[in-house]
């Protein structure tokens, strides 16, 4: 038997959805991403596992960004610190929304196999 889910996992996946005003707001996000002080900073922060940004299929102008983290509280940290940088506002003036934030959490198959 396959275990597809295991329910002792102590991870957080959150899923942020960024929606942009263009194809322009959506490069400069992607350009900031890929700078120094993008992704890399996230990738080594304490408490991160892991963080991907992916293209939406349903619109060019929306990017997923997938994380995994060892607690809520790293993940709280490091918003704090991304708060401090104050380039909050700035990514704000790129996005038609505000960005949308959830912590998943994975469903249990493996009881009705």
């Amino acid at each position: 038997r396959r275990v597809l889910f295991r329910s002792d996992e102590k991870t957080y996946k959150f899923i942020s959805i960024f929606d942009f005003k263009d194809n322009e707001s959506k490069q400069k996000f992607l350009d900031y991403a890929h700078s120094e002080n993008g992704i890399k900073i996230t990738r080594e922060y304490k408490g991160c596992l892991s963080i991907n940004i992916y293209n939406s299929k349903n619109s060019s102008n929306k990017l997923i960004m997938l994380q995994e983290w060892d607690s809520k509280k790293s993940k709280k940290s490091y918003l704090e610190m991304r708060e401090k940088e104050g380039r909050q506002d700035f990514f704000e003036t790129l996005l038609s929304t505000p960005v949308e934030l959830d912590l998943i959490t994975p469903i249990d198959f493996s009881s009705k196999l």
